[in-house]
């Protein structure tokens, strides 16, 4: 199976897709530190369906279809 990592936001949505959750984890990292969230703030998702902050930014895990 092949997935793609969809980084989202409540504010504006879907900001993008990546390939790799390691890439996808980075630009959430990126999106929410730039935005002020504190760098020590507990995840409130980690799993391999779902990771970042609820309302902040995560990214989600959807399975390609061909």
């Amino acid at each position: 199976m092949q997935y793609v990592y969809l980084i989202c936001d409540d504010w504006h949505g879907l900001l993008r897709i990546c390939a790799t959750p390691e890439k996808a984890t980075e630009q959430v990292k990126d999106e929410a530190f730039s935005g002020g969230l504190p760098e020590d703030t507990p995840l409130d998702y980690e799993s391999a369906e779902r990771w970042g902050w609820e309302g902040v930014a995560c990214w989600v895990r959807e399975e390609v279809i061909q």
